[in-house]
């Protein structure tokens, strides 16, 4: 009896610490991050199946910027450097960087690498060997109110997502405002 007893229990501690550990990574990253504010671009602002959100894209992160990989693997990992061009001001990417370190005290935002199939692969990206940049945090999941709010300045291009990035790269999405100041959604 007494062995079954501490067998649940070490099968209940298990689960808590996995369930306790979901939330652990965005917590971290809200808690030892900087904030970094950056333009979005609208993707796919509504999808029956999966419910009101909004996804979006980083303007400006794309095969121009200097350190673009045109041989790189898929899945395979990089840094976007951000600078603002003046204090709150919406910060661009300038640079794409191997490491974390790299950055050299910029923001850094994690990225991968997307290699498109050669059907599907545009002109514009047969120049960059068929590949493009993704960032993590691409999505806003909301109600219908807050999602159609929104949506008027995703896509209007006015919209800016605020980050909170670690010196890693890696990044917790706060809240996407229309750019002109108006009250956002919290995330």
């Amino acid at each position: 009896m007494r062995r079954n007893a501490l067998f649940v229990a070490a099968a209940l501690a298990v689960q808590v610490i996995l369930v306790g550990a979901i939330p652990l990574h965005e917590t971290i990253v809200r808690a030892t991050g900087r904030t970094v504010i950056v333009s979005v671009d609208p993707v796919d602002p509504y999808d029956p199946l999966r419910g009101y959100h909004a996804n979006f894209t980083y303007r400006h992160l794309g095969p121009h910027l200097p350190g673009f990989d045109r041989a790189a693997r898929d899945g395979s990992t990089a840094w976007a450097v951000l600078q603002a061009p003046h204090p709150g001001e919406a910060a661009v990417p300038v640079a794409i960087v191997r490491s974390p370190a790299a950055g050299r005290g910029d923001s850094v935002l994690r990225v991968h690498y997307r290699v498109v199939d050669e059907e599907h692969c545009s002109s514009t990206l047969r120049a960059a060997g068929c590949r493009t940049l993704r960032a993590g945090r691409n999505a806003w999941y909301a109600d219908e109110a807050s999602v159609a709010a929104l949506s008027e300045a995703l896509r209007g291009y006015s919209a800016v997502a605020e980050l909170r990035l670690t010196a890693d790269g890696d990044a917790s999405l706060l809240r996407l405002t229309p750019s002109g100041g108006a009250k956002g959604l919290k995330r």
